[in-house]
């Protein structure tokens, strides 16, 4: 009887990979954190445009989906503030430069964020209030270990 050998396992590219987990890994970390710290009215959701292959994305682009906006959304007081997540070695792509400023032209503020400190710095920048904010620092800082990256 003959046998096939097992087929080897691809090798994948060390750069595309690891950096789209990593940041998938931040924008999920980044979604638990803001869930539990923004108090209403403040709002925020994600914005999930990406991935799918190229037929989702040209159904995506019929839709009026952009190619470059940023991946979360907040809303305070009437403001739009946005987040773009990035792993420690990734950039922006040349659209994500352009809607930055597109956005930034039209009056909302745009920020990078690498971690979970990024985002909870930027919250204070923006005087957006968090619950977290009002705990004591002791009980601050055992919340927020949970968040930073292992």
């Amino acid at each position: 009887m003959f046998v096939l050998p097992a087929r080897m396992p691809r090798k994948r590219a060390a750069s595309s990979k690891p950096r789209a987990h990593a940041e998938q890994s931040l924008q999920k970390s980044v979604a638990v954190y803001l869930s539990r710290v923004l108090a209403p009215p403040t709002f925020f959701t994600a914005i999930g445009h990406g991935g799918g292959g190229k037929m989702r994305g040209a159904i995506l682009k019929g839709m009026g989906v952009r190619a470059g906006v940023p991946d979360v959304l907040i809303i305070d007081r009437g403001r739009c503030l946005w987040m773009e997540l990035k792993s420690e070695k990734g950039v922006l792509s040349p659209e994500q430069i352009v809607v930055h400023q597109l956005l930034t032209a039209a009056g909302a503020c745009v920020t990078v964020c690498r971690s979970v400190e990024d985002v909870r710095d930027r919250l204070e920048v923006w005087g957006i209030p968090t619950l977290e904010s009002r705990l004591p620092p002791a009980e601050r800082a055992v919340l927020f270990a949970q968040y930073r990256a292992p």
